[in-house]
């Protein structure tokens, strides 16, 4: 469905891991690595501007 939304422009173009963060709680993206690394998130990601990006302007494209 996500993937789906995205190509449809409905979402921002983010990796999933981010999104789901973002929507679920963002802190928990920084706090629990090996949950990260599940969703797909890299060890040497540094996404905290795009973390800070979604959370002022939103997900939607």
């Amino acid at each position: 469905m996500f993937e789906r939304l995205v190509t449809a422009g409905r979402l921002r173009k983010i990796p999933w891991y981010a999104f789901h963060f973002a929507i679920a709680k963002p802190t928990l993206m920084y706090g629990q690595e090996p949950s990260t690394r599940g969703f797909g998130r890299p060890d040497n990601a540094d996404d905290s501007e795009l973390i800070a990006e979604i959370i002022l302007n939103g997900l939607m494209a």
